[in-house]
């Protein structure tokens, strides 16, 4: 299968917690055979110090959050910018026996019970075998 490119529309995230939080900018999709990802992204922080990075969630039942699982996909960023990563991630063993994906960002506060905020947008290129 080839590459499919889809706009990560840009979207506010915003975290008081120190722990990684999910935040989806997609709807769910069949995995299909997955196998490798990028996006080419901007992030603009508004307040505090947040710690972001593209992700991809999986999902055995997308009502059941409990079969849930997310991975990074490339490094994450603490400053306003434009990344652009010159490879694709492969996709772990995340997504092995789940159905569904979606893409999103994976974010949380530089410093825990502190607000942080950013705005990003991008371009995924998604890989299918």
């Amino acid at each position: 299968m080839p590459t499919v490119t889809e706009e990560a529309a840009w979207s506010t995230v915003a975290t008081y917690s120190g722990t990684d939080a999910f935040y989806p900018n997609s709807q769910w999709k069949p995995t299909r055979k997955l196998s490798q990802a990028r996006c080419d992204w901007e992030m603009a922080v508004e307040v505090g110090a947040i710690d972001m990075v593209p992700a991809l969630q999986f999902a055995s039942d997308v009502t059941d959050p409990t079969t849930f699982a997310n991975e990074a996909i490339g490094t994450r960023k603490t400053a306003t910018g434009v990344y652009n990563p010159a490879s694709y991630t492969a996709v772990g063993t995340t997504s092995d026996g789940k159905r569904y994906f979606r893409t999103g960002w994976l974010a949380k506060s530089v410093t825990d019970q502190n607000h942080a905020s950013a705005r990003a947008g991008g371009t995924w290129d998604l890989f299918f075998e």
